[in-house]
């Protein structure tokens, strides 16, 4: 049995409600995934930078490792964020899970029309995520789950 392994859905400019049990500043976008990734409680990441006025040439950046998301509840809806990637932490049983910070992107509230190549039935979103890098017949950047 193939154990799941962990991969990153990302999402820009927003922003859902969570329980945040760690705030670290000033790292890159690729630390603060990091942190999240190896501490077994986090289930989000959220990552917010804006330039310092003071100071043009630098960014202030905020993580907040959160234990609990909305992002997982299908009727949530996202907050619209400013400067912002928000992380989702998901358990996804393929072994085309690659290295990269995240696998996933999604665009809350917008569908990819015309595109369909196969149709796929699953019980869960990780389940449809694992089939869609398991599926040859599609491109896995337009696979809507």
């Amino acid at each position: 049995m193939l154990l799941g392994r962990t991969a990153f859905e990302k999402m820009t400019d927003v922003d859902y409600q969570g329980e945040t049990y760690y705030t670290i500043r000033n790292l890159s976008l690729y630390e603060c995934q990091g942190w999240c990734r190896e501490e077994p409680e986090c289930q989000a990441a959220s990552f917010s930078f804006a330039v310092n006025p003071l100071n043009p040439g630098r960014q202030e950046t905020v993580c907040l490792l959160q234990n609990g998301t909305q992002a997982s509840n299908p009727a949530a809806k996202p907050l619209r964020a400013l400067n912002q990637y928000y992380m989702v932490k998901m358990s996804i049983r393929s072994d085309k899970v690659c290295k990269r910070p995240w696998n996933f992107e999604r665009v809350p509230n917008a569908m990819i029309q015309g595109h369909d190549k196969a149709l796929i039935f699953t019980s869960t979103k990780e389940a449809c995520l694992a089939a869609c890098l398991n599926e040859v017949r599609i491109r896995h950047q337009s696979c809507c789950c």
